[in-house]
């Protein structure tokens, strides 16, 4: 199996356990071993382009958590899905909006919501988010009420 196809495997199987459990760490040497490379230099390859966060490196394995740079790797359309449902609902509603009723989270996905938010505030579409216990209150930034100008006419059709 190629590099490239390890590395989405191991991706992948990260964001499987991400969309369960998003404050796991995950141990996927098997995945790893099983496709002929060793623990820690895919660790360390995944670990310098940003894919993966939370590393440990144990004596014959390796475990890890994804990031957002990661899932956008593999699977770019929940981010984009989530940005677009975010940046819709505030565009539409105005004003400020719980991250977690927005994306209809419930308290275990805190830190999908806390991932999303940080990925967003990066992109510069929403203000830096209010954080309180259990919850996010964003806002679009100017460049997010341009964006959700600009898309308008796609937003309306997903309501």
């Amino acid at each position: 199996m190629s590099l490239q196809e390890t590395k989405n495997s191991v991706l992948l199987a990260l964001f499987e356990g991400y969309s369960e459990n998003p404050n796991g760490i995950y141990d996927l040497t098997g995945t790893i071993t099983e496709n002929g490379e060793d623990p820690h230099e895919l660790g360390k390859y995944l670990v310098d382009h940003g894919w993966v966060k939370n590393q440990q490196y144990r004596p014959s394995t390796f475990v890890c958590q994804i990031t957002m740079a990661g899932i956008n790797e593999v699977a770019p359309e929940y981010i984009q899905d989530k940005t677009e449902q975010i940046i819709s609902t505030l565009g539409i509603n105005g004003g400020k909006e719980s991250v977690m009723g927005i994306l209809e989270f419930e308290p275990k996905d805190f830190q999908k919501a806390f991932d999303l938010v940080k990925h967003m505030e990066g992109t510069g579409f929403i203000k830096e988010g209010r954080y309180m216990a259990g919850d996010i209150i964003i806002e679009l930034s100017l460049e997010g009420r341009e964006y959700y100008e600009e898309h308008k006419p796609n937003f309306l059709d997903l309501k």
